[in-house]
């Protein structure tokens, strides 16, 4: 049987191991028959660990960049080297998923296909997006008085007295 090909799927380190040629089997997490690989964009704020469990055979495990990666391209994290038949057998299983559904995890067969794509989903919003002070979400409110909002010209501010 042939060597998995290490990737940075499993390091999340932009393919050093790869280049280095660690060995990121040695784990037990991440054999696979096939050499053909995708590359995977996430735009959840905290990436994914995919997680895959056949029965009679040692459980796989990918990393997936997201939002807080290093480099992200329309708010998509791209992982690159996840096994094409890893994926294929993770997102059968998972298809149901919102977040799948709604595009915000996906793969394509090349870096530059799944870069095309996270950029085509810029737009797309995951429910994670900051709160914009001035526009608070429906039925809240913006709050004058609270600590950070006080008039700048040494107007009533209830906390001017405290002691830090």
């Amino acid at each position: 049987m042939a060597e998995p090909k290490n990737t940075a799927a499993e390091s999340n380190d932009g393919g050093r191991a790869e280049r280095a040629g660690a060995n990121a089997t040695a784990q037990g997490k991440n054999q696979t028959n096939s050499t053909e690989t995708v590359t995977v964009g996430c735009k959840l704020p905290h990436g994914l660990i995919l997680d895959l469990t056949v029965a009679g055979q040692p459980p796989r495990r990918f990393r997936i960049k997201g939002m807080n990666s290093a480099r992200v391209i329309g708010g998509y994290g791209i992982t690159q080297g996840v096994p094409k038949d890893f994926w294929d057998k993770w997102i059968r299983k998972n298809a149901a998923l919102s977040f799948v559904k709604k595009g915000l995890i996906f793969a394509e067969g090349d870096r530059a296909s799944a870069i095309d794509k996270a950029k085509d989903g810029a737009k797309l919003t995951t429910g994670f997006e900051p709160i914009n002070p001035e526009k608070p979400a429906p039925q809240i409110t913006k709050d004058d008085a609270a600590p950070g909002n006080a008039p700048k010209d040494g107007g009533d501010d209830p906390f001017e007295d405290e002691q830090v």
